[in-house]
């Protein structure tokens, strides 16, 4: 019995942890949203996308909403690095786009991660939190 404590404990703490490094991640990113850093941005973004990637291979619903969010802002998105790369101005326009396609990736990404449950726990699970 104490080892079956022992093992939700520990299940309850690792779910913690991986809350917490996805909601720093998303953090991390909304930093760099702010500053108008789309590359910086979309790192973080893809960071948190294969962080939660396991569930994304089994949930096909989630699967189909983030490859249609890909395939609507992705060839914006690649417009916009090669004219970063090449040091070339980039058009008010093409900014908006791409800002439009990290707006919605963020905003499916933290849908599912509520949906996943990755957030923070429910309140009553707060008798088994980690500092118990």
């Amino acid at each position: 019995m104490a080892d079956e404590d022992l093992s939700q404990d520990a299940k309850f703490n690792a779910g913690i942890s991986i809350a917490l490094d996805i909601f720093n991640t998303f953090r991390q990113g909304r930093y760099f949203a702010s500053t108008g850093d789309y590359l910086n941005w979309h790192i973080y973004l893809e960071a948190n996308e294969r962080q939660m990637s396991p569930r994304f291979r089994v949930k096909e619903d989630a699967n189909e909403e983030l490859r249609k969010v890909h395939e609507k802002g992705m060839p914006f998105f690649k417009k916009y690095v090669k004219k970063m790369q090449h040091d070339k101005r980039v058009k008010q326009e093409l900014y908006d786009n791409v800002k439009s396609y990290l707006i919605e990736y963020e905003e499916c990404l933290i849908y599912w991660r509520d949906k996943f449950g990755y957030g923070m726990p429910l309140k009553e699970d707060m008798r088994k939190a980690a500092w118990r």
